[in-house]
């Protein structure tokens, strides 16, 4: 297995050598480059950048260490900097190690401020990337098509929520996402935010955090700014694996509002469905002897059957990466699918989303595992110079009766 892997590998590396790498120069404007690369290429980002349109399939990764995309404090308007990935049809766009920032302390406490919202549609990946915001029209990322993260993380402040699934499939591992705490003054008041908010779409998740922010009362009112849950269903599904999801704690003090005094759930779902495995729920504690509320409210219910999965990292060239799926209850065969490339898709008997293409995906490493046991599997990457820049994706797969149960994706791009 390792020996085929190794081969398809290098024939990948010979399938890449049209394509054109770019070397932006630190506080370059990213539009021209953009403008003038064709989909496929690659832009080698330097440590700073402002905002930026993204309207083609291209990948975006650090020349070294990290970039760092934030405002422009000379521009026309320096509260804001925006990032939007508009990945047309056919194509997909990857960003790698980038950090969507604000950067002057002032902006940390700005109420009202718009901050520094990412949105993302079409087949988009991000690998390693952190996003920041605050404002509540400025949610720290919005996935609104064939959108996928990996050790990502979300900040946010002043009514920001840490991620809107907007439409399409979003997957997530290894993840944190948290909501904005709330705030006020005399005059404003923004409630926490939880971590994730799904309005329509499919969210699939496993081995990540979700965390509303802290709830407060109104220093005027005594009117509670929150709480509320780490996880938000109003629309659309969501499936999670192997997390922690937490609820709000109602505020402490004595409220002049009169009861209830609850606690927020973990999850909430006023309208659609969420299904969860092996997760750990915890909800806020209420006030004034209120009790704790239950983990969950709405459809959501246990899913012993979902497939879940974990990575060790980045893929780097001479060295061996591991992928590991968290078995569902079924019992039955468990095996790993390889891609070198995304085609999201959906399929009858296949509940969860499968983002590869059946006809080219490789399947390996076979077991009939126990429920919820871990299973790893150790793909070698050849240390090849040509290998920087290609793709390497990775679902679990596991028999269900009839069904093909799936796993969310790891992998991305090899550096």
């Amino acid at each position: 297995m390792n020996h085929s892997l190794g081969a398809l590998v290098l024939g990948l590396a010979g399938s890449l050598a049209a394509q054109t790498t770019w070397v932006v120069p630190n506080n370059a404007n990213l539009t021209p480059y953009i403008a003038q690369a064709s989909p496929g290429d690659t832009l080698l980002l330097s440590n700073q950048h402002t905002g930026f349109v993204l309207d083609k399939g291209l990948t975006l990764r650090p020349l070294a260490g990290r970039s760092q995309i934030s405002l422009d404090p000379t521009g026309p308007s320096p509260q804001a900097s925006t990032t939007s990935v508009l990945t047309p049809a056919g194509q997909r766009s990857l960003l790698v190690d980038i950090d969507f920032r604000l950067t002057l302390p002032w902006m940390q406490g700005m109420i009202g401020g718009v901050g520094h919202p990412v949105t993302a549609t079409g087949t988009t990946s991000f690998q390693g990337c952190t996003f920041q915001s605050l404002g509540e029209q400025s949610p720290a990322l919005t996935s609104n098509g064939d959108v996928t993260l990996r050790h990502c993380s979300t900040t946010t402040s002043y009514g920001a929520i840490g991620m809107i699934v907007a439409g399409g499939t979003c997957s997530a591992v290894r993840c944190q996402f948290t909501g904005a705490n709330s705030t006020s003054n005399s005059v404003y008041g923004y409630l926490a935010t939880p971590g994730v908010l799904v309005s329509a779409g499919r969210f699939v998740a496993s081995q990540c955090t979700m965390t509303p922010g802290v709830a407060t009362l109104h220093p005027m009112i005594g009117a509670p700014l929150g709480p509320t849950s780490g996880l938000i269903v109003d629309g659309g599904s969501a499936h999670v694996t192997d997390g922690t999801i937490r609820g709000g704690a109602f505020p402490s003090g004595a409220p002049s509002t009169p009861g209830p005094y609850d606690g927020a759930p973990a999850i909430s779902v006023p309208s659609g469905s969420v299904t969860y495995a092996r997760c750990t729920l915890l909800p806020g504690n209420g006030a004034l002897g209120a009790p704790p509320p239950a983990p969950t409210l709405g459809n959501a219910s246990v899913d012993a059957q979902l497939v879940g999965i974990d990575s060790s990292g980045s893929l780097v060239r001479g060295t061996t990466w591991t992928a590991t799926a968290r078995a569902g209850a079924s019992g039955q065969l468990l095996g790993f699918g390889l891609s070198f490339g995304l085609s999201p898709s959906t399929l009858p008997l296949v509940p969860e989303p499968l983002w590869m293409d059946p006809a080219t995906a490789i399947l390996v490493n076979f077991s009939t595992p126990a429920a919820g046991a871990t299973v790893p599997a150790a793909f070698p990457i050849p240390n090849v110079a040509s290998l920087v820049g290609s793709e390497l994706w990775c679902q679990a797969l596991q028999l269900d009766a009839s069904l093909v149960r799936v796993s969310p994706l790891v992998g991305g791009v090899i550096r």
